[in-house]
């Protein structure tokens, strides 16, 4: 039987009707087809993430909205989404407690910046707002398995392992992240500078990507491997 990975669920919007916590469903397959089961977590008080925890092998966590800039002292830019504070808090502190505990991590857009800003880090509300001076995009109207850019991975990382010195990716945000967390360090950027993927020797059960590999998973060898190499670590 297949290890637990806990993915946090997203929520759909304030005042729809039949309110929703989910998960889009490529990543359940992904990680089933890479021999776990996936299991969702919806958004509850901080304080239960401890319980949530005990029930797993490993942590997914998946792209989203906009992270409320007040977690990380900065005031909204006018650009910002819809942030969802409740979501946040929880999110926030699966990650901090998961971290501690050491359990395995796999963080995937949103969850990237999210683990940033949990681990003390901070985000560019809105990288069009940046005079990067680049032709590079990072919002892509092209299809979700579809890639984008590549993103350039450092020599030493374990990354670079698994996919090696570059990957074509593919890009569905708006944000990202700015100041590193202390315990991060870039492993992969795209060709104008952005963070594409940040490891830790402090954790090193780390997967923590900016692209969606989930999405691409179903016909992309490198973004299989991102799986593949979470689900080794589920024991």
């Amino acid at each position: 039987m297949g290890r637990i990975v806990g993915i946090t669920c997203n929520r759909s919007k304030r005042g729809e009707p039949g309110q929703k916590d989910f998960a889009n469903s490529p990543y359940c397959k992904a990680v089933l087809v890479a021999g776990a089961i996936p299991i969702l977590f919806p958004i509850g008080p901080p304080e239960n993430v401890a319980s949530y925890l005990d029930l797993i092998f490993g942590l997914l966590l998946p792209g989203g909205g906009d992270v409320h800039p007040d977690q990380y002292g900065q005031s909204p830019h006018p650009e910002l989404g819809e942030p969802d504070s409740e979501q946040d808090a929880f999110e926030i502190a699966i990650a901090r407690e998961a971290w501690r505990r050491k359990i395995p991590i796999f963080a995937i857009c949103r969850g990237i910046q999210l683990l940033n800003v949990a681990l003390g880090g901070t985000l560019i509300q809105d990288i069009p707002s940046r005079a990067l001076l680049s032709s590079i995009v990072h919002k892509q109207s092209a299809p979700r398995p579809e890639t984008t850019h590549d993103m350039e991975v450092e020599e030493s990382s374990l990354l670079y392992r698994l996919v090696g010195s570059r990957m074509a990716v593919n890009s569905f945000h708006h944000q990202a992240i700015d100041e590193l967390a202390a315990p991060l360090h870039a492993v992969g950027r795209a060709p104008d500078g952005i963070i594409e993927a940040v490891e830790s020797g402090d954790h090193p059960l780390l997967i923590a990507v900016q692209c969606h590999p989930e999405e691409m998973a179903v016909c992309d060898p490198k973004a299989q491997a991102l799986f593949r190499q979470f689900a080794s670590w589920l024991s």
